[in-house]
């Protein structure tokens, strides 16, 4: 939520000595607030641990998924725990580097380190996060190391370390008995199971990519031993549980018909256990692979040569495009995709798949996971960029979003580690080379701002927000004196006359190459685009979407839009209002497109619009507005005026008189200033007009 109390937070207050306000401030719940002075007992000034989970539930706060965190935050530091090592490594792995690699490393030269494995609460975490990164090998490691850890009951002097691979060697008798260990089998050996299955599909997908007679047996036997094991455990809910997974097991096998089998025991377990205390994306992302599972088995049986399988692609293509997809969605699709033959489909749907998938990690703050995805299928776009899919600008769109996301962050929390800040600009450098590339390989980017077709809109609309917003934070980086030397420098003299010879090339921007501030200048050319476009490019869920298009089109389109119109326009106030008060001679442009964004925000719903618009009221931007019906803008800002109408009656109150006495100037005898405004307006012939103003 917005914070504007005075008493700012260490870092908000660090951040706004950098940044002006291109980013809102966040603050916890009063509860979580209470965990804060834990950190202010530090004399010694060094971090805690209590600073870094602070900061991490701040930002899972920020953006609206604090229930994964903010939960088991709490309890650990209400209960006094003394384990701060651990928890200080995890927090700086998770804020600073998404990985859990080299903390972890640490943590097994440390002398603490055999208490603090034993505390099964941060195992546990330890495995949701590394579940959430999508880092399949380290997962399995350390979750089969956890489970033979704490199963073990004479190998007291046992360590787990990321170097030991033996664990995954382990022998099917001796895994069934980690399986009858209750709290192994509910909380540890699940992700084993997770893990090895996606890294299994994952070697699948990239032997039929790379189009070569690859060796997955080793891939294939660790996730069936693991398996196995189960099923030779004394649970009796062991294969319902896992019914899914044997399915895919079966699939991979060829047995079809044991597939079938499985994947009806999987409806009837989903059916049995279905609860509102479960996490419901979590449930209804298994009822989503449970039932494509169901798909793909009833195509499967209809014979090779059937329509069905294309139909079936075209379903998830269309499902995919309308909902959040996940990377374990993602490749349990592709695997079924390449096992019903779709050769010529595999690798477009791949792309898309992917992009797509991509994007709901960057909206969902999981960007370090998209930016592991990303770089592999850059060489592939390539090849499929043909027929107006514009993949290529989707691609760049995608990784652009990714590292602003990073970019954001780094904003929000000030990271002063040499080696973040170099590989923050090193992915916004890649961004803008990749983003200004576009320009000499797409020539309708080229064209003037308006939209011609629901298409092109997209394609010039996307592509203006993501290189904005890339521009838009170099800039704030030079001004804050955070962009180091040999960025600042490569900047200058390498990116600058690259971008001018490109940027003259759009209809529009030819006089750039002669702003004294290139950089500047031209963040605010591009932002200005997506304003003048974003009224013509709706959002999926809008009725103007709804006009028939192929499934692969739509998805296409869904993969450019990586950020909504609004959002958009929400961007465009924020890097404005930062600049309004800069220098007299581009005070009045700023002021004039942050209005124009805050109003077009409104209008398509927005609540950061109407958050907003007090400061468009600071701006005196209300006659003008109210001047718009008598200009042929009626259509334009009559729901907004009514809005403002509404909430905000007091400020339409001496603007509405200014109108009157300006139209009139003065000369109403015998009637009031209303009447003869009314009169005038009829006179005109601007009826319409005079009856909005009469309501």
């Amino acid at each position: 939520i917005p914070h504007e109390s005075s008493n700012l937070s260490p870092w908000t207050s660090k951040r706004r000595r950098f940044y002006a306000s291109s980013v809102p401030i966040f603050i916890l719940p009063q509860e979580e607030i209470e965990i804060v002075p834990i950190e202010s007992d530090n004399s010694s000034g060094k971090p805690t641990a209590a600073t870094f989970w602070w900061q991490l539930a701040r930002l899972y706060t920020s953006i609206g998924r604090s229930e994964e965190i903010l939960g088991w935050l709490c309890d650990r530091w209400t209960s006094g725990s003394d384990s701060t090592h651990l928890l200080e490594r995890l927090g700086k792995a998770i804020l600073a580097n998404g990985s859990y690699v080299h903390p972890l490393m640490k943590m097994n030269q440390s002398p603490m380190y055999q208490v603090e494995w034993t505390l099964r609460k941060q195992i546990e975490e330890l495995l949701h996060r590394l579940n959430r990164l999508g880092s399949w090998e380290d997962l399995d490691v350390y979750a089969m190391d956890s489970a033979k850890y704490l199963g073990a009951t004479q190998e007291d002097d046992f360590s787990p370390s990321l170097d030991e691979a033996s664990t995954s060697n382990i022998h099917t008798d001796e895994l069934a008995s980690l399986w009858k260990e209750p709290y192994l089998a509910d909380s540890i050996l699940p992700h084993a199971v997770h893990s090895r299955l996606q890294i299994c599909l994952s070697s699948e997908i990239s032997r039929v990519l790379s189009n070569q007679l690859q060796d997955t047996t080793d891939k294939l036997s660790q996730f069936a031993r693991i398996m196995d094991a189960c099923l030779l455990s004394t649970s009796q809910d062991a294969e319902p549980r896992y019914a899914y997974e044997l399915a895919i097991l079966s699939i991979l096998r060829n047995d079809l018909s044991k597939a079938q089998f499985y994947c009806k025991e999987a409806f009837s377990y989903l059916a049995r256990t279905w609860s509102s205390k479960e996490d419901k994306e979590e449930c209804l992302e298994r009822v989503q692979l449970t039932t494509e599972l169901k798909e793909y088995l009833e195509a499967s049986s209809s014979g090779p040569d059937s329509d069905a399988a294309l139909k079936i692609l075209l379903s998830w293509q269309e499902r995919c495009s309308a909902i959040k997809c996940s990377e374990e969605v993602t490749n349990s699709r592709l695997v079924e995709s390449e096992n019903l033959s779709l050769e010529e489909q595999f690798l477009p749907a791949y792309i898309d798949f992917r992009l797509k998938c991509c994007n709901d990690f960057s909206r969902s703050g999981n960007a370090k996971r998209a930016l592991n995805i990303l770089p592999q299928l850059y060489q592939l776009v390539g090849k499929t960029d043909k027929g107006g899919k514009y993949r290529r600008l989707a691609w760049c769109s995608a990784f652009s979003r990714a590292w602003m996301s990073e970019y954001f962050k780094n904003v929000v929390y000030c990271f002063e580690e040499e080696n973040l800040s170099i590989n923050l600009e090193n992915g916004l450098g890649q961004c803008l080379s990749s983003l200004s590339q576009c320009i000499d390989v797409y020539d309708r980017l080229k064209e003037p701002s308006s939209v011609k077709s629901l298409d092109l809109g997209i394609v010039l609309f996307s592509h203006a927000i993501s290189i904005a917003q890339v521009l838009s934070s170099f800039h704030d980086l030079s001004l804050s004196g955070r962009l180091s030397d040999a960025s600042s420098k490569r900047l200058i003299s390498s990116f600058q006359p690259t971008l001018k010879a490109r940027f003259v090339k759009i209809h529009g921007l030819q006089e750039l190459d002669k702003a004294e501030d290139f950089i500047q200048a031209s963040a605010f050319a591009f932002f200005k685009r997506c304003v003048d476009l974003a009224m013509g490019v709706p959002w999926a869920e809008d009725e103007e979407w709804r006009v028939p298009v192929s499934a692969e089109n739509l998805l296409c389109r869904r993969n450019l839009m990586v950020y909504k119109p609004e959002e958009a326009l929400l961007e465009v106030a924020n890097f404005c209002n930062s600049r309004i008060d800069e220098e007299i001679a581009i005070q009045a442009s700023y002021a004039e497109m942050f209005s124009r964004s805050v109003l077009t925000a409104m209008r398509l719903g927005s609540e950061g619009g109407r958050i907003r618009f007090g400061r468009v009221l600071q701006l005196e931007w209300f006659d003008r507005l109210m001047m718009a019906p008598l200009e042929g803008g009626l259509c334009l800002v009559k729901n907004i005026i009514r809005r403002i109408a509404a909430e905000f009656p007091q400020g339409l109150s001496l603007p509405f008189r200014v109108l009157l006495t300006s139209f009139c100037d003065w000369k109403f005898v015998g009637q009031s200033s209303f009447e003869h405004f009314m009169a005038k307006l009829m006179q005109e012939g601007n009826g319409d007009a005079a009856t909005f103003y009469s309501e």
